[in-house]
């Protein structure tokens, strides 16, 4: 799975970033699936917190995969 920020609302669809690395990225490393995201969370030295995005897709769901 991969999140992304678009820099301008609307610029790109998931097919758009589908087929973006479609042509560039072998098969085995293409995500699955695509989530669009205004911002990425960030700690205070500015690393993203991986964490945050887990917990975000897995919210209210009974199991947790990894």
């Amino acid at each position: 799975m991969a999140f992304v920020v678009l820099r301008q609302a609307g610029a790109a669809s998931t097919g758009d970033l589908e087929t973006f690395a479609r042509e560039r990225l072998a098969n085995y490393k293409r995500p699955r699936s695509w989530r669009l995201v205004d911002a990425l969370p960030r700690n205070a030295s500015g690393k993203v917190q991986k964490f945050a995005l887990r917990e975000r897709e897995w919210q209210g769901r009974e199991k947790r995969i990894n």
